[in-house]
């Protein structure tokens, strides 16, 4: 009887065939031959480790990876930090010609004389299952030479015609990522879309993941952008940057008309603090509300002067009165009224200590 081949058989073949390096082995002894780990951009990012840059879609995730693939590319330090200078490959596998206005944007903002060496593929490459593009993405990168930075631009693109929810498919395409890496010694950065619950991560499969040493999260608020290493496999966490995009002409269209792009600029992390809209807003103005009609002024601590405050009790039962939460349920009506207090004071609009509540700067907040 005739059994059919298994096509996973197949792919897991196809896979391994492009794996030449051979396998070493070390021993205790010998594994101060391993060396230490190398940066790439000092405390974020290691040379020849993996990174998935990830957000909504206009979070802003372009323009980050950009920015760094434009700073190593053209030996700059990237946000006080210090870089290691090298080529970059730019796979720009969704929009090719808005990377180039990008990077035009970028080298007219910085007033540079010279363009980086960094090199743009405007082509989709697939990087999962038969007849990937493994072979001849080596080719082109061996042809350009020694790479520090490899963009994929986006893992919806690169993975073809693969599931990303699917760990078979997924799997395969970090492995190939993989064996990219120990291949060219780069660099991998991965720029992703977020899921439908962005407190849960990346899109798709969990090993992406697990695969990966640096995790960046990118969101934009109130025209704020907003990096966050959300994992590092080696370090610490919670490290955010903020920009703005300033919008710089980049040329002219047939019509006469200009050409516009935008690159990014460092914003002061308080302006996006301290612009309140929503439910926080409402909360705050409850707060300020409350203050005027049931604030008292007290010395809360003996080391800070005295605030004018509620306590607690009494700010979340105007919370209740005032109905910040529509559920009907008490339970998520005081989860709902928690979380306000709780991201009020995580962004300095208020403090609370010892049962009292108090604002912190009325003139700056609302």
């Amino acid at each position: 009887m005739y059994i059919p081949p298994d096509p996973a058989a197949k792919i897991n073949n196809n896979i391994s065939s492009v794996s030449k390096l051979p396998i070493r082995v070390y021993h205790w002894e010998e594994l101060s031959n391993l060396g230490s780990r190398d940066y790439l951009i000092k405390g974020i990012l290691d040379k020849g480790g993996m990174s998935v840059v990830y957000g909504d879609s206009n979070s802003g995730k372009t323009f980050f990876a950009l920015d760094i693939a434009a700073h190593i590319s053209t030996g700059c330090g990237w946000q006080e930090r210090r870089t290691k200078d090298g080529r970059v490959v730019y796979i720009a596998a969704e929009s090719g010609l808005g990377v180039a206005e990008r990077l035009e944007a970028y080298r007219k903002h910085y007033d540079l004389i010279f363009c980086g060496d960094l090199h743009l593929i405007s082509q989709t490459i697939s990087l999962c299952g038969m007849n990937n593009d493994y072979d001849r993405l080596i080719e082109a990168i061996e042809e350009i030479g020694d790479i520090q930075l490899i963009v994929i631009d986006t893992l919806a693109r690169a993975i073809g015609n693969g599931n990303e929810n699917n760990p078979d498919d997924m799997g395969l395409f970090i492995r190939t990522c993989d064996l990219i890496r120990e291949k060219t010694r780069a660099h991998v950065m991965i720029i992703h879309h977020s899921g439908k619950d962005t407190s849960k991560g990346a899109r798709g499969h969990s090993s992406l993941r697990a695969a990966t040493d640096t995790e960046i999260q990118v969101s934009k608020e109130d025209g704020i952008i907003t990096a966050e290493v959300v994992k590092q496999r080696d370090g610490k966490t919670g490290t955010q940057f903020c920009f703005e995009l300033e919008v710089i002409e980049v040329g002219m269209d047939e019509d006469g008309e200009p050409i516009t792009s935008c690159v990014l600029c460092n914003a002061d992390p308080m302006q996006k603090k301290r612009k309140l809209y929503g439910q926080k807003r409402r909360a705050f103005n409850i707060l300020l509300n409350c203050l005027n009609e049931k604030g008292q002024v007290r010395n809360i601590r003996k080391d800070m002067p005295k605030v004018n405050c509620v306590t607690l009790n009494e700010y979340r039962e105007q919370l209740k009165t005032e109905k910040l939460s529509s559920s009907d349920k008490p339970d998520s009506e005081n989860k709902a009224i928690t979380r306000a207090i709780n991201e009020l004071n995580n962004t300095g609009i208020t403090y609370s200590y010892n049962g009292f509540i108090w604002a912190a700067d009325k003139k700056d907040n609302h």
